[in-house]
């Protein structure tokens, strides 16, 4: 067993990573709950906990690693990147983003790969807005002209008809999936995602368990008569919530709460 002070602690971005599923649950009604994550391991693995922002000192507090045959590697936990850094040390901004014309203006000169009424490969040279008249005098629409510069020469088509866009350089392709992944982090503001290490060299069972922060949980009774003459019966259910945004299935769930406090015995 390893406590969380015997993890070493590093921020950075994680790598691909998954979740160990939940399998106890523990609430308190005093607001607390304990969660229990197991599953197989291998060397190498990284483990995501999801977590609330204002949850994540105390999960760090408590977190403990159940690994008998293994041993448990660095815990990061990135921080949340503001915009202004993503967009640094990327070729465009994040107006870049509003609508294609506006991505496509920005990466110039970028290889594209098109297909619909007009297929086509080529360097983008620019997209122009330009007002298209609708039939029977029914006013303008605005649409806009792609011009690529190909093997063929220069093609233009109308980027509303084009079926397909692909970049096909890589990099270029890497760059926008960073933007919108950054873009949907950012979204995320009061959630993080801790990542845990496993180190050893077999495929094992391991578990993370940690306290945090819940919602109270409730009691709820029935009193069922019965059709005839007899006892009739009490029935008593813990009523919980699952606010974790995790999946709770086959999970087993217990409560607690304080004990009344007992008479003085007689002697």
């Amino acid at each position: 067993m390893l406590g969380a002070a015997a993890v070493a602690m590093c921020v950075g971005d994680p790598l691909a990573a998954a979740e160990l599923p939940v399998s106890s649950v523990v609430l308190s009604s005093a607001g607390l709950a304990q969660f229990t994550h197991s599953g197989d391991v291998k060397p190498g693995d990284k483990i995501d906990i999801p977590v609330r922002l204002d949850q994540v000192d105390d999960l760090l507090k408590s977190l403990t690693i159940f690994d008998e045959q293994g041993g448990a590697g660095p815990v990061s936990l990135p921080g949340q990147q503001p915009m202004s850094e993503l967009f640094r040390d990327l070729p465009f901004g994040p107006e870049a983003l509003a609508s294609r014309p506006a991505l496509l203006n920005a990466l110039v000169g970028a290889e594209v790969e098109i297909d619909g009424p007009e297929k086509a490969k080529g360097r983008i040279l620019r997209v122009e807005p330009e007002n298209h008249d609708l039939p029977n005098g029914g006013g303008t629409v605005q649409r806009n002209r792609l011009s690529l510069m190909t093997g063929r020469g220069l093609v233009q088509v109308v980027l509303e008809d084009v079926g397909s866009l692909r970049f096909t350089d890589p990099q270029t392709r890497a760059q926008i999936e960073k933007a919108l992944a950054g873009y949907a982090e950012n979204r995320a503001k009061d959630r993080r995602s801790i990542s845990i290490e496993f180190l050893g060299r077999d495929q094992r069972k391991a578990e993370l368990s940690y306290v945090v922060s819940a919602p109270v949980w409730k009691t709820s009774y029935r009193l069922v008569l019965p059709s005839k003459p007899g006892p009739a019966r009490i029935q008593g259910w813990a009523v919980l919530e699952n606010m974790t945004g995790g999946d709770w299935k086959n999970v087993d769930a217990y409560t607690t709460a304080p004990q009344a406090p007992q008479p003085p015995a007689r002697r």
